[in-house]
């Protein structure tokens, strides 16, 4: 699990990225299209998943994030996945189960 982190040259170099003082951590990372979406977890300090933040979009290369984990029942999130056609986002949550994202087109 990494920290939240954007770039704005490429990837030379990174920052911390602004998480709202909550202990975020991105488990996955996919890009579909020009946008990015990130799987989140919260751990304790004692490496316990406990209640992270769902899924993050950036449009804008990682420099702001929006939440659109609207209707997870589960906000730890792992895995995505992104349909051939780009249509759909598919994201795994760490106590089971697939959940299934219409994007935008």
């Amino acid at each position: 699990m990494w920290p939240a982190a954007s770039t704005s040259d490429g990837g030379r170099t990174f920052r911390t990225a602004d998480t709202g003082g909550l202990p975020t951590r991105v488990s996955d990372l996919i890009r579909v299209g020009k946008t990015l979406y990130a799987a989140t977890t919260r751990y304790l300090p004692n490496g316990i998943p406990r209640g992270g933040r769902g899924v993050l979009r950036s449009t804008d290369n990682g420099r702001t994030w929006v939440n659109i984990s609207t209707g997870l029942q589960n906000l730890d999130t792992t895995k995505p996945a992104a349909s051939p056609d780009g249509a759909y986002l598919y994201v795994g949550t760490i106590s089971g189960g697939v959940h299934r994202l219409k994007l935008r087109r």
